[in-house]
């Protein structure tokens, strides 16, 4: 719980220390790719180039040890919780008992599987860019398409 909490303390001492404007970001406003939202008004807040965040890159690497140090916990726990209960199958138990255990046996399985669809994966694919720029790689249409359904799939 000490190393859970440590790491949330240091994620938000990390975003307050390094969520800051790039020095180059009157530049990158005027890039013809961000220049309408410019036009409209409003304030637009730069991290850096695409794949390169002059600042913000540091924080990303914070929250990728939280998430090694802070994920694998629940993860072996709901693991041994399965386990567990496979155990209990094999019981002599009621059939009331034994149909519970497997309806509660279904539901970790599902929860886990949901929570790797719903929240690692997305935010995987969603803070990639940051890090790694895939600009060449990928043509620009399938980048559009993969951001949207990772930012739908999000909410």
């Amino acid at each position: 719980m000490f190393i859970h909490l440590s790491t949330m303390g240091i994620n938000i001492y990390g975003f307050l220390a390094f969520a800051i404007e790039s020095e180059d970001a009157t530049i990158i406003k005027n890039e013809p790719e961000l220049r309408w939202l410019v036009d409209r008004g409003g304030k637009l807040f730069v991290f850096g180039t695409f794949g390169q965040s002059q600042y913000f890159h540091k924080e990303l690497f914070i929250l990728g040890a939280s998430i090694l140090t802070n994920a694998p916990v629940p993860i072996i726990i709901t693991f041994d919780a399965v386990n567990n209960l496979k155990s209990m199958r094999t019981a002599n138990l009621s059939n009331k008992t034994a149909k519970m255990t497997q309806q509660l046996l279904s539901l970790f399985i599902i929860q886990l599987n949901l929570a790797m669809l719903s929240m690692v994966i997305p935010l995987t694919v969603l803070f990639s860019p940051f890090l790694v720029d895939l600009t060449e790689k990928i043509p620009g249409p399938a980048h559009l398409i993969t951001r949207i359904f990772v930012l739908v799939s999000t909410i």
